[in-house]
């Protein structure tokens, strides 16, 4: 066994899709690690100023990552799902349209929407969603 050269495999690169797929894992762990130090954060479950902040780090390292193909509801989901494993499929589905409505809402602002109009905006839009889900 010592004469195992271990910096040998180091030298190894990932290739294609398991760069890839390393390469979404460690943004996810980078992402959840920054939420996770703002103080309080587990207060902060359906806050929709940290769901805007969160798509806005993922928007943000996927153009400094080069990242191509990148589902990002889906990195939007698995990096809240680590933040909060307690949340519901109810209330997924509730982040879902604020995210789908947020994104409907940039593309008929002009380009240099600042984030807080989409998150007040968002922010009506989820008072509706509740509401249509409280007499359901």
């Amino acid at each position: 066994m010592s004469s195992l050269n271990i910096k040998s495999l180091e030298e190894i690169s990932f290739n294609d899709s398991l760069k890839n797929h390393n390469d979404i894992h460690s943004i996810i762990v980078l992402l959840v690690e920054r939420v996770k130090k703002i103080p309080n954060y587990s207060d902060l479950n359906m806050n929709v100023d940290l769901i805007v902040y969160i798509c806005k780090l993922i928007d943000q390292i996927l153009v400094d990552s080069k990242l191509k193909n990148i589902d990002k509801l889906k990195l939007f989901i698995e990096i809240y799902s680590q933040i909060f494993p307690e949340t519901s499929e109810k209330e997924l589905k509730t982040i879902k349209a604020i995210i789908e409505y947020m994104h409907n809402i940039k593309e008929l602002l002009p380009i240099k929407t600042n984030w807080q109009k989409i998150a007040r905006r968002a922010k009506s839009f989820l008072k509706v969603i509740l509401g249509v889900l409280s007499l359901s």
